[in-house]
């Protein structure tokens, strides 16, 4: 197999997660068997509507979270990230737990907001706590069906550290 100068994704390799990728995708043409427990996917590239083919580094991905929690970054005003991290109401007021491409959440009693994404082989997510002014970021080159809160488990060391970020929302 050749080899490629970026990370190989993989998919576990169960019953139930390859009959419904076997409903998306030509496995024999878009993937190999790596060994029992997965299959690795031939590099492609794969352009979307929903999630724009997006390809990034951690450290390209840690740049863009240091410049959305900066009072004024090179990237956008603090006025535009603002209203990015607005939590939306219905028509009736009630909160949707989302802001503008954004979950909002918790953890620890600290509010924080995070995007996910990923392609077949390859997941990643960020994640903003803008009182504290953190952000923290994780990129697999694994696919599946399960939400593993990988963040929690990473963050939560980091938050009982933190001090509020009087400068931010």
């Amino acid at each position: 197999m050749k080899t490629y100068n970026h990370a190989t994704g993989y998919h576990a390799n169960t019953w139930f997660q390859n009959l419904v990728l076997g409903f998306l995708i030509d496995k024999s043409i878009m993937m190999y068997r790596a060994d029992d427990k997965w299959k690795g996917f031939i590099p492609f590239y794969n352009n979307g509507a929903p999630y724009g083919g997006i390809i990034s580094t951690p450290s390209a991905l840690k740049v863009y979270c240091q410049e959305l929690l900066k009072n004024n970054g090179n990237l956008l005003p603090k006025t535009v990230v603002d209203e990015m991290l607005t939590e939306q109401k219905t028509n009736d007021g009630s909160k949707t737990a989302m802001a503008l491409g954004w979950f909002k959440g918790e953890l620890a009693g600290n509010e924080y907001y995070c995007h996910a994404g990923g392609d077949g082989g390859y997941y990643s997510e960020i994640r903003l706590y803008p009182f504290l002014g953190l952000g923290s970021v994780i990129m697999l080159n694994s696919s599946g069906m399960t939400d593993d809160r990988i963040l929690d488990d990473l963050d939560i060391g980091q938050l009982k550290k933190a001090e509020p970020n009087n400068t931010n929302p």
